[in-house]
């Protein structure tokens, strides 16, 4: 029997950006009407914010080893194994100019 427009909720427990143990089973609280079949899908994405400290810049980020240049963000998306990310950072010299007294 399918219920057209039913109302499905689930537990305020679950919102966006929580985080989930890989591996282990994920018990999801919510209502439905009686008889109602219910899916439930995680988004596998994982962003990834680059902020260098003052005085320096992002040089280059490497992605599973291999470079995506000098950006200040990042998303893996569809994730079901293990990735690496890593940030090369520089540290910005900047020149005084000089002016003459005279």
């Amino acid at each position: 029997m399918e219920i057209p427009n039913a109302a499905v909720s689930v537990s305020p427990l679950f919102s966006n950006h929580m985080v989930l143990q890989r591996n282990k089973p994920v018990p999801v609280y919510g209502t439905a009407a009686s008889g109602e079949n219910v899916s439930v899908t995680f988004s596998a994405n994982q962003g990834f914010t680059i902020t260098p400290s003052n005085g320096n810049s992002i040089l280059d980020v490497l992605v599973d080893g291999a470079s995506v240049g000098a950006v200040s963000g990042y998303t893996f998306n569809g994730v079901t194994a293990n990735h690496t990310i890593s940030v090369k950072f520089s540290q910005v010299v900047s020149r005084a100019r000089w002016e003459r007294w005279s």
